[in-house]
């Protein structure tokens, strides 16, 4: 029984260690806007959650007046896109030693679009001369922003007579930068930040906000390889005690075998695994197994 709890604190402490060196902090880019161009962002930040969206080793990537978020399925270990847009304002406030680098982004695509908001609801636009407009943000190209209107005509607005938007898939984000360094020939900053930070520019109630930030979910990706086979969770423990190699066999079983197969082809492997040095050891991890993979035959 020491083996097994021995095997939990290996997999326990790899965990922890790998969590403590993704807390870097990462470079910000921020450029204001000038007379030719809007301001810009460019950064590459952690982010756990959007809204009721849920993102598993999420990040989100700035480039310019462009944004994009990833998230590693389960299942998975690489990073894949799940929504993208586009960054329609953005500005910097120096406070001390820090700045605060704030905008407003809008996603239009990706596959984990509609865990924002229901796609049936129209934006409601407010312009500077306060006339509001209900439709769909189709595309950005700086300063032109192109709104499907709700009888599916197409119209072009300057993206400085934009006051508002209420939609739920519009977000303001805000970075806490660093160490900042200002460049005085066109103010542009380099500071460093941990993480961004989304929240809804609707205007919602704070327990009903609450409320959706507490049942957040991952949704379930429909990508290759993402079957319910071992977890990469657990497989990163097994790295850690030496004993992966042996698993690899098991690992690529494909799902359709079913779960007597597999729980019997890992437990043949692992009575061969020469890095386990009892059967006391082999039997906790088939337990392991059958707890991350849900293997009981």
């Amino acid at each position: 029984m020491k083996s097994f709890f021995k095997l939990h604190l290996v997999i326990l402490l790899i965990i922890n260690f790998t969590s403590a060196n993704l807390a870097m902090a990462e470079v910000v880019n921020f450029i204001p806007a000038n007379t030719t161009n809007p301001a810009s962002v460019t950064a590459d930040l952690p982010i756990n959650q959007i809204g009721r969206l849920k993102l598993n080793n999420g990040m989100a990537h700035l480039d310019s007046t462009k944004i994009s978020i990833g998230a590693v399925p389960d299942w998975l270990f690489d990073e894949h896109k799940v929504l993208s847009g586009f960054v329609l304002s953005s500005s910097m406030v120096m406070s001390g030693n820090e700045a605060f680098i704030q905008g407003l982004a809008y996603f239009n695509k990706g596959e984990w679009l509609s865990y924002l908001g229901s796609s049936a609801n129209l934006d409601v636009i407010t312009l500077t001369n306060l006339n509001t407009l209900e439709g769909r943000i189709v595309a950005y190209n700086p300063p032109k922003l192109d709104i499907q209107l709700a009888n599916g005509q197409i119209q072009s607005f300057d993206a400085s007579t934009i006051k508002t938007i209420a939609s739920n898939k519009c977000y303001r984000f805000s970075i806490a930068t660093k160490i900042p360094k200002i460049d005085p020939s066109d103010n542009s900053l380099t500071g460093q930040a941990y993480k961004i930070s989304f929240t809804p520019s609707q205007r919602t109630n704070t327990l009903f906000s609450g409320i959706i930030s507490r049942n957040a979910v991952t949704p379930k990706s429909t990508l290759p390889g993402t079957e319910s086979q071992i977890s990469k969770k657990f497989i990163a423990g097994l790295i850690g005690v030496g004993i992966a190699v042996d698993l690899a066999p098991f690992i690529a079983l494909p799902s359709v075998f079913a779960p007597q197969t597999q729980y019997a082809r890992a437990k043949g492997i692992l009575n061969e695994a020469n890095n386990l040095s009892n059967y006391e050891s082999q039997q906790s991890t088939i337990q392991l197994i059958q707890q991350y993979a849900v293997l009981k035959p």
